[in-house]
């Protein structure tokens, strides 16, 4: 038995488990596949656990801060065209290593104590993900959860992997030691990162990246000559037509800004106009607001993303407006 790889796998499933990413539907089969076929895997699937949890008590509870010179930048070296593989010294490190003795595991099979593996669903991920509200998609180096109306296709080159999103919400998990990196095109912006965990809404408008953990370097395409611009955890970048160089700024709550791929909305004093953008991007039953009630404020709650006919009933019952379904849209209107 290769028990190099079995460690690895069983950290890479552990990874996986720990909440980070999602498991679906497919994924939670596989797993459980993987792990009947062995008491082994059973045991390194634990001690991975362990181990990881071991980490996560020493980590910040805030994402660190990293430093902007703490990237190398893979734009440059893109664009005089080397092929080597690109390393990046990032805030994400990968599983803790452990080692797994074949001894250890065997004494653990003969001292006949039942091994209890316990799966703890998280239905409100599950739900939105297997009911098409939100979709997982499986990277080369990672995760994305793409809203259910977004426009976005994928592009795989030797050096790197290019995600090119037209329109539409995105949250990016890139995971460390990836031996290529990412780049993901907007109509605004081009971004380049090798592991990261970020997000990203693109619309006509705007587009609008923040980064949970990690760096991301940004380059403007429209404007080749100017520097890129570098966003570190905890910030937010804002690029808009005409807008030359935005600055990142600090966000707070930036774990909220994730929160949809977990089928959940937070709502701090958004017009129902924005607030039924955001709902129209991941539902079928679509909200329109009158324009004369489109600057009304909806109050600071947390809704279900796939419900955006109980968010209407609580809007339109605190504002004494009214409401009707047809044609699969929920008007509201005085």
């Amino acid at each position: 038995m290769n028990l190099r790889k079995l460690a690895r796998d069983a950290a890479r499933w552990a990874a996986l488990r720990r909440g980070e990413v999602p498991l679906g539907t497919w994924q939670r089969r596989r797993l459980k596949w993987w792990l009947r076929r062995s008491k082994w895997h059973v045991k390194a699937f634990r001690e991975a656990l362990r181990a990881q949890a071991k980490r996560r008590q020493r980590e910040p509870l805030e994402p660190a801060f990293v430093p902007r010179d703490n990237v190398i930048p893979l734009f440059d070296r893109m664009r005089r065209g080397e092929s080597s593989t690109t390393a990046v010294v990032c805030a994400l490190a990968p599983p803790e290593p452990f080692r797994i003795s074949r001894r250890g595991l065997l004494a653990a099979m003969a001292s006949g104590v039942a091994v209890a593996l316990t799966i703890v669903r998280d239905s409100t991920s599950d739900d939105v993900i297997d009911s098409g509200h939100v979709r997982q998609v499986r990277l080369r180096d990672g995760i994305m959860h793409v809203a259910r109306h977004a426009v976005f296709r994928l592009q795989a080159e030797a050096h790197a992997q290019t995600v090119h999103l037209s329109r539409g919400q995105a949250a990016f998990h890139l995971w460390a030691g990836a031996p290529g990196f990412t780049v993901v095109q907007t109509p605004l912006c081009e971004i380049f990162v090798a592991a990261a965990r970020f997000s990203l809404v693109a619309l006509e408008s705007l587009v609008e990246l923040t980064v949970m953990e990690g760096v991301v370097r940004v380059a403007l395409p429209a404007h080749a000559s100017s520097p890129a611009i570098m966003v570190s955890a905890g910030e937010q970048v804002t690029f808009r037509p005409g807008l030359f160089r935005p600055e990142p700024t600090a966000v707070s709550n930036v774990e909220r800004r994730f929160a949809w791929t977990r089928g959940e909305l937070f709502f701090e004093g958004e017009s129902i106009a924005e607030a039924a953008s955001i709902f129209n991007r991941f539902n079928q039953l679509q909200i329109e607001p009158s324009p004369e009630i489109a600057h009304l404020s909806v109050s600071k709650h947390r809704c279900a993303l796939n419900d955006p006919r109980s968010f209407v009933d609580r809007f339109v019952g605190e504002r004494g407006l009214a409401s009707r379904t047809a044609g699969g849209v929920i008007y509201i209107f005085k």
